[in-house]
């Protein structure tokens, strides 16, 4: 079955060879393994939080991850692989508003990042990596803020699904010594439990995180609860 393409027809049959000889996958994991090194390069030049964010981001997508994996079909569309990579840009990105004054970081990121000239992403891309990082602490989304406003309503529900989770797992690092080692989800229709493995009591952690949890709970219509659990042992290697 050939698959009609925007393009045209010629468009459709050279997607249905990619995928049948298995060039997308590839080409997929090579498009991703290019974001993150344009990514951290305008990190760096930021000079970025390392150690804040990489592990924030692994909380991040560790969230996403499980989340994903228990949706349902009427959730299924929050849950793509490329929202995944805008979840991932966003994390590594969040604070680096910080090179400019702390107070305010969280729009000096959306600044940056606009401006940052990042090859690999389009511009609408930019514009929903530059969003993320905005929300990721004070105002939620609100149609009041004029970029918000100007996305569609299927990229301002992407925008805020994503910076619902930057969200608790900023209040997961809230101290910025990665005491959060491993996170647990359980996802119910109702509720949703998040257990944390850390070596000393996270408690000032997810005291912020249940602050911050108010936005991924307006997106999924759920109510999420923190636990601790004790110590674990964080996978480390990169997402």
């Amino acid at each position: 079955l050939v698959r009609v393409h925007d393009g045209g027809i010629r468009d459709g049959l050279v997607t249905q060879m990619l995928d049948e000889i298995g060039f997308r996958p590839q080409m997929r994991r090579n498009r991703s393994v290019e974001m993150l090194r344009q990514v951290r390069a305008f990190a760096r030049r930021c000079r970025y939080e390392q150690g804040h964010s990489e592990h924030f981001a692994r909380i991040a997508l560790t969230i996403f991850d499980q989340l994903a994996a228990q949706a349902g079909d009427a959730q299924s569309p929050l849950w793509l692989r490329e929202h995944r990579d805008l979840l991932h840009a966003g994390a590594l990105l969040h604070d680096v508003g910080v090179v400019i004054d702390y107070a305010r970081h969280h729009k000096h990121s959306y600044d940056l990042i606009l401006k940052s000239r990042m090859t690999i992403f389009s511009q609408r891309e930019l514009r929903l990596i530059a969003l993320i990082a905005r929300y990721h602490r004070r105002a939620l989304p609100a149609r009041r803020h004029a970029a918000y406003a100007r996305l569609s309503e299927d990229d301002q529900r992407v925008v805020s699904h994503l910076a619902g989770v930057l969200r608790i797992a900023d209040g997961l690092d809230r101290t910025h010594t990665q005491n959060v080692r491993a996170v647990a989800v359980r996802a119910g229709p109702r509720r949703v439990r998040v257990a944390v493995s850390a070596d000393e009591s996270p408690e000032v952690n997810l005291r912020y995180a249940r602050r911050k949890s108010d936005l991924l709970e307006k997106v999924l219509g759920v109510r999420i609860e923190f636990q601790w659990r004790g110590a674990a042992v964080m996978d480390t290697r990169t997402p």
